[in-house]
């Protein structure tokens, strides 16, 4: 079958499938800041709040985290337990985002652990669909599926099922496992005609189009694609009735071998493009159009959509979708024997090479970087646990030979009592050796640790201790938490050998500790704390 393009696929979802209605963003944003100005309840403001977060999240904007963090501190603050892991489930939102990817995923195991015990379903139900997503993007297909199934298995409302139906058919887009894809394309797509909701309704049949398009069903194909740019027109998605001009125009021009309609199709894709002014969807359509031209003997005109296409790409930096267009064009002049003309692009095309060869290096290196300084600093860490477990076997063993110091000063106090010169000599050793032997019951005999705020937490009651950006949330066997300002790295210097980092947040008293699986750890109480690949060898 001919091909007009190749494409990297799974970039094809994500910029053709990932939200396509968020044109109004923006201004619901607005309309929620104003509602939270005039709010008149804590809870009611958080729940503003965590809307607000919510949708600066979708669109990976950096706000987002004032308004999660500010939601989780009121929470906080009126003992709001649910609320509080709502606005965790956004925390770890701008974790992945901006952030460090162990501490949302970290955020997110937190949630689902609160969730499970308190069977509250709503909330468990966005957590295990959050954390589905975010394993998707890093590639933990797996785990994804697991925890989409997960969310499916509970959803409640048909609005709660249509989202992980959809969450499973991107999925197995990305995967390129077509025939699961359509399976769970048609159930969502039931749903969603359920739902009345025409948005729903076209964009899953513009996927059920392309999956269907994949395993080589073209007749099938092209009635989705069709009843999708006419739900479209009533829905008013013209995001998604373009990308299906341009698939349309695909079956047209390589099964059909129509060319003049499948040019007709790349045209009307590309005017929806440049009526929208979305970026990405007219780099598609000028590659698309550009190389149809071409190969329809309508030179100038391909050309000029190819250059346009490429310098496009190369101006906003990606590089990946400055190649094709390059090639093409360079590809055009050697066919025509223009060899001035295709050395000058050959010469770009290796430039992006070179540019994104360099880029994938730098990307190793510091991997390699970084990868090297956390051994460096887990082999310190090593050596001063080290150092504190053998300081503690001395202090240990050297008590009972001060005690015995003590003793053998008293003998020598009573053979020279007679002898006035020394009297004072070994009074004043005798008070320093007391001195010494108390000090050291302190260090040995240590049975709590004494907080900012002055609370005194006795060590055989803590459990474990969460740190929170600043904060230390200190978990004690009578059920209570206590939040005070402070850090692990600190705490941990007052506390005995039993207790152990398992997370760059967590600190675990081992003699809580009931099960240790491959990623993370259950206590007695049936809390779930998360345990990284760096600390596992602590737990053998």
């Amino acid at each position: 079958m001919r091909k007009l393009f190749r494409t990297n696929y799974i970039k094809w979802v994500l910029f053709f499938f990932l939200p396509l209605n968020c044109l109004s963003q923006t201004g619901e944003v607005d309309s929620l800041k104003r509602e939270l100005s005039n709010s008149n309840t804590d809870l009611e403001k958080i729940q503003l709040q965590l809307k607000i977060a919510e949708l600066l999240n979708s669109y990976h904007n950096k706000e987002a985290y004032d308004y999660a963090q500010a939601a989780y501190e009121l929470s906080v603050k009126n003992d709001l337990p649910e609320q509080k892991h709502y606005a965790l489930i956004e925390l770890a939102g701008y974790e992945e985002s901006f952030g460090n990817v162990e501490d949302a995923k970290a955020k997110y195991l937190e949630v689902i652990a609160y969730a499970e015990s308190k069977d509250t379903k709503k909330l468990l139900f966005t957590a295990y669909l959050e954390y589905a997503i975010f394993n998707s993007f890093k590639n933990q297909d797996e785990t994804s599926i697991d925890y989409f199934l997960k969310s499916l298995e509970i959803a409640a409302t048909p609005n709660e099922k249509f989202k992980a139906l959809n969450g499973i058919t991107n999925l197995y887009m990305s995967r390129r496992t077509f025939d699961k894809s359509c399976e769970y394309a048609a159930q969502a797509y039931e749903i969603a005609l359920e739902l009345k909701d025409l948005g729903k309704q076209t964009n899953i049949l513009s996927i059920l189009g392309r999956c269907t398009m994949f395993q080589r069903d073209y007749k099938g194909a092209e009635e989705y694609l069709k009843k999708t740019i006419s739900l479209s027109q009533k829905s008013d998605m013209k995001k998604i009735r373009g990308y299906s001009y341009l698939d349309l125009g695909q079956i047209y021009w390589n099964v059909k071998r129509d060319t003049l309609q499948a040019i007709s199709y790349f045209e009307k894709g590309y005017e929806i493009a440049g009526s929208l002014g979305d970026v990405r969807l007219r780099q598609g359509a000028e590659m698309i159009l550009g190389n149809a031209y071409l190969k329809n003997k309508r030179e100038k005109e391909g050309l000029a959509l190819l250059e346009s296409s490429f310098f496009e790409a190369e101006r906003k930096k990606e590089y990946d979708y400055a190649i094709q267009p390059a090639q093409r064009i360079a590809a055009y002049y050697e066919k025509i024997e223009s060899s001035d003309s295709a050395l000058v692009w050959h010469k770009r095309l290796g430039l992006i090479k070179d540019t994104l060869n360099a880029i994938k290096k730098q990307k190793e290196f510091k991997e390699i970087e970084t990868k090297f300084e956390v051994s460096e600093k887990e082999k310190k860490i090593d050596d001063l646990e080290s150092e504190k477990t053998t300081l503690q076997g001395y202090l240990q063993k050297g008590l009972p030979v001060l005690i015995g110091l003590l003793l053998l000063s008293f003998v020598l106090f009573y053979l020279f009592r007679k002898n006035r010169k020394k009297t004072h000599r070994l009074e004043n050793l005798q008070k320093e050796t007391v001195q010494q032997i108390e000090e050291l019951k302190n260090i040995v005999t240590k049975d709590h640790i004494l907080l900012k705020d002055k609370t005194k937490i006795y060590i055989e009651d803590l459990i474990h201790i969460k740190s929170d950006d600043h904060y230390l949330n200190i978990f004690t066997s009578d059920g209570k938490n206590h939040f005070v300002r402070g850090k692990l790295s600190q705490i941990s210097e007052e506390l005995p050998p039993n207790f152990i980092r398992c997370h760059r947040s967590y600190i675990v008293n081992r003699n809580f500790i009931k099960q240790i699986n491959a990623e993370s750890l259950v206590l007695i109480n049936k809390i779930i704390i998360p345990l990284s690949r760096s600390y596992k060898d602590k737990f053998r």
